[in-house]
């Protein structure tokens, strides 16, 4: 269903839905990227003797992505609820 708002956009909706939704994939890439990341961190030779760094290191590429994340996340909510999103729904 996103998929086909993603390539048709909805008449009378005059919110970035489309934009927003692509968005909000690429966190869940860069997710998913993060998750290998921190596995190849934790299995490493090298970092495993380095744990306080390590865990730093993870701090420091986790904390920004879900602070983004996070906002991203409520500026979609301010979109939904705003007056032009009025005619997105039918």
């Amino acid at each position: 269903m996103a998929l086909l708002f993603l390539v048709k956009p909805e008449p009378g909706c005059n919110i970035p839905a489309g934009i927003w939704l692509s968005i909000q994939f690429l966190f869940l890439v860069v997710e998913g990227i993060i998750i290998e990341v921190r596995e190849r961190l934790r299995s490493s030779i090298y970092w495993s003797e380095r744990s306080a760094q390590r865990k730093k290191l993870e701090i420091a590429i986790v904390a920004p992505k879900e602070t983004i994340e996070m906002m991203w996340t409520l500026f979609g909510f301010f979109l939904f609820l705003s007056h032009d999103s009025i005619g997105c729904g039918d």
